[in-house]
C-alpha cells in the first residue's frame, strides 16, 4: 500500500503507540541488566 492510499494517522494514536514502544523498549533495557548481572556474577 502506497503512503498516498493509506489513511492520515491520527497524532494521538501515534503518540500512543510511541509510548507503548518506548515501555517496550524500557523492559528490554531491563532485561538486557538482569542479565548481564548474572553473567557478571558467574565470571
Amino acid at each position: 500500500m502506497s503512503r498516498e492510499e493509506r489513511p492520515a494517522r491520527d497524532p494521538a494514536e501515534i503518540e500512543r503507540e510511541i509510548n507503548r514502544l518506548d515501555e517496550t523498549l524500557h523492559n528490554i533495557e531491563g532485561c538486557l541488566l538482569q542479565l548481564q548481572g548474572k553473567l557478571l556474577a558467574q565470571g
